[in-house]
């Protein structure tokens, strides 16, 4: 299932919905420098930004997506080595 395609407005660095509902930005407490992804979630859709270029537009994926997601990363399926 593709996530429905949400109309926002870059206002810095921070992602505005059309009905002016700012995204809550979140960052693991694992990361440690610049280098780490943002998950915001908003009505069932998750958002993920790079944290050094904010003003990127985010990807987004539902619910099925971003569940299917956290299992690949907690399997080990992403480890860079």
């Amino acid at each position: 299932m593709i996530a429905p395609k949400f109309n926002y407005t870059m206002k810095g660095t921070h992602a505005v919905l059309d009905n002016d509902m700012p995204l809550d930005w979140r960052r693991s407490e694992y990361c440690g420098n610049a280098a780490c992804v943002e998950v915001a979630v908003s009505n069932g859709t998750y958002f993920v930004r790079d944290s050094k270029n904010p003003d990127v537009s985010p990807l987004s994926f539902d619910y099925a997506e971003w569940k299917a997601f956290v299992a690949g990363v907690r399997a080990g399926n992403f480890d860079v080595n």
